[in-house]
């Protein structure tokens, strides 16, 4: 998908951040960076709280 860095996504699943401990659910993080790990499509998305995290494309939903 092009043009996503800087768009907002809706989790689809709970997601844990390793560094905090905090489960995101209820937020549209902001998507800052795409890149393939372990041959699946990932974003790096950061959180209101400036938590960030890597999800897979499958977790979230990207809002137009």
């Amino acid at each position: 998908m092009e043009g996503i860095i800087g768009r907002h996504c809706q989790l689809l699943r709970p997601v844990r951040d390793p560094r905090s401990g905090m489960n995101h659910f209820h937020e549209n993080p902001v998507i800052l960076l795409e890149r393939q790990l372990n041959g699946r499509l990932a974003y790096l998305v950061r959180f209101a709280n400036n938590d960030e995290s890597y999800v897979f494309s499958e977790e979230v939903e990207i809002d137009e």
